[in-house]
């Protein structure tokens, strides 16, 4: 019988801090034009824009792509909405950037500086690589973007944009680095056996590999015990750079250790 700590989330936040990038700053304006392709999104992709903050790179993405902006502030999203409601952005929701609705079906995930919520962005990556295409995060408080592609397989790098804002006073030059995601077939996989694992282990505490098979299959999840276990391995690394999901309101209390054997 072996112990595994899968995960301890209230345990590891001073540790979650080693992942993160210590540099913050105000929020730049967009490029002047073509925002999209400057991120390697297609036109016309559904897009969703998390920490939407005062909604400038979400309303200059729009005008290229079939986008939604979501924050969890209420003065946030007022301000979004009277500045560009009715000029591209098609919703403006107040929604947790990790809960939000797989039957949307968006190809992207985006945000510009959410460093409000930085341990939270490796769970928003797993959910980008199961739900949609990818994601992209400007100036992102998680770069090691070697452990997504090596524990999930993904397509992941940090890329430097450079362009001209779209208002001054600025330089005439800005530059940016780009966390870019693009899921495969493999990360997908991965994604969504990883959170169903997470959401099997909210609910006890002393469980099999053989039990986990058989719940995973009831939610539609097909994992044989050896990619259970390597699951178990990932989330238990995962946990070391992700906030306290226990107090999210998709999620049940989270037990401190769970028992495999």
């Amino acid at each position: 019988m072996a112990e595994n700590r899968i995960p301890n989330y209230r345990k590891i936040q001073d540790c979650a801090r080693l992942w993160l990038n210590p540099e913050t700053g105000i929020q730049s304006p967009p490029p002047t034009g073509n925002v999209h392709r400057l991120l390697g999104i297609p036109k016309g992709a559904h897009v969703l824009f998390f920490a939407g903050s005062f909604g400038e790179w979400a309303h200059a993405l729009a005008q290229y792509t079939r986008l939604d902006y979501a924050d969890l502030t209420a003065g946030m999203i007022r301000t979004a909405k009277l500045k560009f409601k009715g000029k591209g952005i098609r919703n403006f929701f107040e929604v947790d950037a990790v809960a939000w609705p797989e039957k949307e079906n968006y190809d992207y995930i985006v945000s510009f500086q959410p460093f409000p919520l930085p341990e939270r962005i490796p769970l928003i990556l797993l959910r980008s690589m199961a739900y949609a295409k990818g994601a992209r995060i400007i100036e992102s408080p998680f770069e090691d973007a070697g452990w997504l592609a090596e524990r999930y397989g993904a397509n992941a790098d940090i890329r430097t944009i450079q362009y001209t804002p779209n208002r001054p006073p600025h330089a005439s030059l800005l530059t940016h680095d780009v966390l870019v995601v693009d899921s495969t077939p493999t990360s997908r996989r991965r994604a969504l056996l990883d959170l169903g694992i997470i959401g099997l282990l909210q609910e006890a505490r002393h469980t099999s590999r053989t039990q986990l098979v058989g719940q995973l299959e009831k939610k539609g999840i097909i994992a044989t015990k050896d990619a259970v276990g390597k699951s178990l391995t990932r989330v238990d690394e995962l946990s070391g750079h992700v906030d306290s999901l226990e107090a999210l309101r998709h999620l049940q209390p989270l037990s401190t250790k769970v028992t495999v054997f």
